[in-house]
């Protein structure tokens, strides 16, 4: 915990951390950095598992003031994260490339004294209560809206505390949390928390970001949907996501020499292909992906099921953003990422928990996960009426394996008397 209300002069701010996740938390958030008190702070860290998120709340405008980043984080791998905002509005960065923007030029100053101040740790006291699962190091705020350059540039080397803008800065290197930066804001560890020794990544070893972001639309200029944008290293996929309702799309993927990449879009009536780019540090442009004109014939094709099938076998959470017709057309496809559809129901929205109790209960497919996962949402109060209908329903239609009828049956009637 660190003392309360020492930033409330800060018009403009950055506030960057390294960060190691043991896990990916998708029941609650996992905070680095919160500031301020209920529904009027600065929070920065992890929702939904591996979502980047940086949240400005106050009384008249909850939740609107947000960026967000899907797929920012693995676990036991260090990540550089860091959120700027001031009149120049909302920014956020992973591993010094900005990824997400929010016009909104609230900041530290706009939330007014008192409070509290946390690393790893909620400021709202009737939050459930945050367990952060990981490390945390070399937490700094800088009283100025840094560029991506600047993150680049200071993210590995430590500070003395006299750099210009620098307003504090907290390395535990000393197993306390002492502030180094000229403010002396010195901290305290509270409950579990403690200090260790970690090597962090240095310039030498660290790997290049690359933000891949366009659109995808036809000849005319029209949105083409659905699309799903493949990233392919010397030819296998690296990468996948779907564009948005706008045709846009962003991945964020490690730059590695000597590697032949191509991007991908597939659409129900075809392909186009970018193929041989050559990725730059912290790169966020591309060509626009543009289907053949109206000259070239485009014949229907089983293409895009079939990739988009894939694809969601490695990242069941991609079907949370198609529409129900699409769903429906790959379900005869989805057969062999049954098991990884249950991550659906871990999800912490009723969204997600709904549409994985749904499809689980389509593809067909028996498993001791997928029993154990749709008797886990029948019997989970926390789910709604609907979503522990379609698990109940998937349980009555799963094929279940002769050996095993006798037992599943009477576990299958216990639950659904209960």
């Amino acid at each position: 915990e660190l003392p309360a209300g020492v930033f409330s002069g800060l018009r403009s701010a950055t506030i960057e951390a390294w960060v190691r996740l043991d896990h990916l938390d998708r029941q609650a958030p996992q905070l680095v950095y919160d500031y301020g008190r209920p529904r009027q702070q600065l929070s920065l860290g992890f929702v939904d598992g591996d979502t980047l998120w940086f949240a400005i709340t106050d009384s008249s405008r909850p939740f609107t003031n947000v960026c967000w980043f899907p797929n920012a984080i693995r676990t036991n791998q260090w990540t550089h994260i860091a959120a700027v905002c001031g009149p120049g509005g909302m920014r956020l960065l992973l591993d010094g490339v900005s990824v997400e923007r929010n016009p909104f030029p609230g900041g530290l100053a706009s939330l007014g004294a008192g409070g509290r101040h946390c690393i790893g740790q909620t400021v709202t006291a009737t939050d459930r209560e945050v367990r952060f699962a990981g490390m945390i190091d070399e937490v700094r705020v800088w009283s100025e809206e840094r560029s991506p350059r600047q993150v680049r540039e200071d993210m590995f080397s430590k500070p003395v505390g006299n750099e210009p803008g620098l307003a504090a800065c907290w390395s535990f290197d000393d197993g306390t949390a002492r502030d180094a930066g000229p403010g002396r804001h010195d901290g305290r560890l509270m409950k579990s928390a403690q200090t260790r020794i970690e090597r962090l990544p240095d310039a030498a070893g660290f790997q290049d970001r690359v933000l891949l972001s366009g659109r995808v639309s036809h000849a005319g200029g029209e949105v083409c949907l659905p699309s799903l944008v493949q990233l392919r290293a010397d030819g296998q996929p690296l990468q996948s996501t779907l564009a948005d309702p706008r045709g846009m799309f962003r991945m964020l993927t490690v730059r590695r020499p000597g590697v032949d990449y191509e991007l991908i879009a597939t659409h129900p009536h075809g392909a186009v292909t970018n193929a041989d780019l050559h990725l730059r540090p912290g790169w966020d442009r591309l060509p626009p992906l543009i289907y053949p004109t109206a000259e070239h014939s485009l014949a229907m094709t089983n293409e895009f099921d079939q990739v988009l099938a894939e694809a969601v076998s490695r990242n069941p959470r991609l079907l949370l953003q198609l529409n129900p017709t699409v769903i429906l057309r790959l379900i005869p496809r989805l057969g062999e990422a049954a098991t990884a559809l249950t991550e659906l129901l871990d999800s912490p929205h009723a969204d997600s928990r709904r549409a994985g109790a749904f499809l689980l209960g389509q593809v067909g497919v028996t498993s001791l996960p997928i029993v154990e996962a749709l008797s886990k949402a029948v019997s989970d109060e926390d789910n709604d009426a609907l979503t522990r209908g379609f698990a109940l329903i998937g349980l009555r239609s799963l094929a279940v394996p002769e050996p095993l009828k006798g037992v599943y049956e009477k576990r299958n009637l216990a639950i659904s008397y209960l």
